[in-house]
């Protein structure tokens, strides 16, 4: 349908010219040029079929704005010549109390002083920075601005190009985050009032989808200290895009990550967490930890317990580390033998404890060789040996044909009319315990470990070894010495404390092998 004019109506009561009628037709959003100048004043607006979903403008002769309103009336401050309608349907027939001729639609998105309008953009998908869209719509000034907005978040267009009051060319923000979809492209006039019966100077466009990350935690492990390659890859929804990525939280110590790819190389030094954001070309970005798994060491027996993992080794063994890590080790020499006394007026003292050392260190990558000296049966204890730190075994008991006690580590006690114990080691541990005395013969316990000596044979009561100390988690490690055998008795002698642990040395009533003894390295768990 075309552009028509409803004829003026009678009855006017003020100048004669004072109401109008406009048919919009084929228009929605136009510009009508009236046939004469309408005076200031307070106008109702009527429509047929009722709309008032409407924005009006009211133009004096220079183009200049006197009246805007979104209801169904209208206060022009100024004579008017020229009425902007926003948001209407076609053939809708609007009434501003005529009693003149009709105004005619005479054009659509010129008036620069009206509000500006949108009647589409494309595209609607806006996934990467600078991405462009091209608007079209009516009524766009030389100084038009453009907003982003969604919910609380307002954004203003990068740019903003004005082909024509009919079309623009506008870049989307940077910062356009796709979380917040979808936005409103929101067009505007500086200083006109902004359609708010309409909201034809909106309309909605997306920013995107963000990266999908395909890589998961932990990374692959691998042998700390080797060289070491993985990637990290998050792949992006739309079309034509590629991502990027960066470490925002945390390090990789040793290795790099290249943005452009996401390969993450190097030799790594330690185990860590950290994590990584990647972002696709419209600054989607989506964030996930990733951890390592590389192995720190192996050897022995492993296990964790707290926040530390342990190597444990009763037995020869390589203890091999893939990286530098610092570490805290024992290691106890084995346990003295004792040497029974088939004449009880005669029975000999309890071996003596292995000796001990607990050391603390940050040991480079290799493999380390471990030593571990066996009990001994009638003799002293083997030696135990960790990267040069060597604990000396016990001493034996002294026998009942009066052969003295051996040094080692922790002295073995003596047997009967034998004058002291065995000498201990400085560190390591202490002397033997002696006989009672010359008469009685008593047999004198075998040293404990750095805690202390054992104890002196008594009559009848063997002595008893020497308190073991604890290492770590309140066990007893470097074990106590023997006890001996008391006069008269048949082979009472108790063991030290902790003698059940490794380095425990003999005692009379038996075992009479001392206790192997052993090598623990503990570090903190990756």
């Amino acid at each position: 349908m075309g552009v028509s004019s409803f004829p003026p109506v009678a009855g006017d009561s003020g100048s004669g010219f004072s109401n109008f009628a406009i048919d919009l037709g084929d228009y929605t959003d136009n510009t009508t040029t009236l046939s004469q100048s309408y005076p200031a004043g307070g106008y109702s607006i009527g429509s047929d079929p009722s709309d008032t979903t409407l924005d009006f403008y009211l133009l004096d002769a220079d183009g200049a704005l006197v009246g805007y309103s979104g209801t169904a009336a209208i206060t022009a401050t100024e004579a008017f010549t020229t009425v902007v309608v926003l948001g209407g349907q076609a053939n809708l027939k609007l009434s501003f109390t005529f009693n003149g001729e009709a105004g005619v639609p005479d054009s659509a998105g010129n008036s620069i002083n009206a509000g500006a309008y949108i009647t589409s953009t494309t595209p609607t998908d806006l996934p990467d920075i600078n991405d462009t869209t091209t608007v079209t719509g009516g009524n766009f000034a030389t100084d038009v601005e453009m907003n982003f907005v969604s919910g609380e978040v307002t954004l203003a267009a990068k740019s903003v190009t004005r082909g024509s009051s009919l079309e623009l060319v506008v870049t989307r923000p940077d910062t356009l985050d796709s979380a917040l979809d979808p936005w409103s492209m929101q067009v505007s006039n500086p200083g006109i009032p902004v359609p708010s019966g309409s909201n034809v100077n909106k309309i909605e466009v997306t920013a995107g989808a963000v990266p999908t990350w395909v890589t998961t935690s932990p990374l692959p492990a691998a042998n700390l200290g080797d060289a070491y390659t993985t990637t990290l890859e998050a792949t992006d929804p739309d079309p034509d895009s590629s991502v990027s990525y960066e470490i925002i939280i945390g390090s990789f110590p040793g290795l790099t990550l290249d943005s452009a790819t996401g390969v993450l190389s190097g030799t790594p030094t330690a185990n860590s967490t950290a994590t990584v954001r990647a972002t696709d070309l419209g600054g989607n970005s989506n964030t996930r930890e990733f951890s390592t798994a590389f192995l720190v060491a192996a050897g022995g027996t492993k296990t964790t317990a707290g926040d530390h993992t342990y190597h444990t080794f009763t037995g020869d063994g390589t203890m091999s580390f893939y990286g530098n890590v610092a570490i805290e080790f024992l290691v106890v020499g084995g346990g003295g033998g004792c040497n029974p006394n088939p004449y009880n007026p005669y029975a000999g003292g309890g071996g003596g404890a292995g000796g001990y050392l607990a050391l603390s260190s940050t040991i480079a990558a290799n493999d380390y060789a471990i030593v571990v000296g066996a009990g001994g049966n009638e003799a002293n204890g083997g030696n135990t040996s960790f990267n040069g730190n060597i604990a000396i075994g016990g001493g034996r008991a002294a026998d009942y044909n009066l052969t003295d006690a051996q040094s080692g580590g922790s002295g073995g006690g003596n047997s009967g009319n034998a004058a002291s114990g065995g000498a201990g080691t400085s560190g390591q541990g202490f002397a033997g315990g002696g006989a009672y005395d010359a008469a009685t013969s008593g047999g004198g316990g075998g040293a404990g470990g750095p805690g202390g000596f054992g104890g002196d044979g008594a009559t009848q009561t063997g002595g008893d070894g020497g308190a073991g100390l604890e290492w770590l988690n309140g066990t007893y490690y470097a074990a106590g010495g023997g006890g001996g055998t008391g006069y008269g008795s048949s082979g009472n002698g108790a063991p030290g404390l902790g003698n059940e642990n490794a380095g425990g040395g003999g005692t009379v009533n038996g075992p009479l092998t001392g206790k192997a003894g052993i090598v623990i390295v503990r570090y903190p768990t990756p």
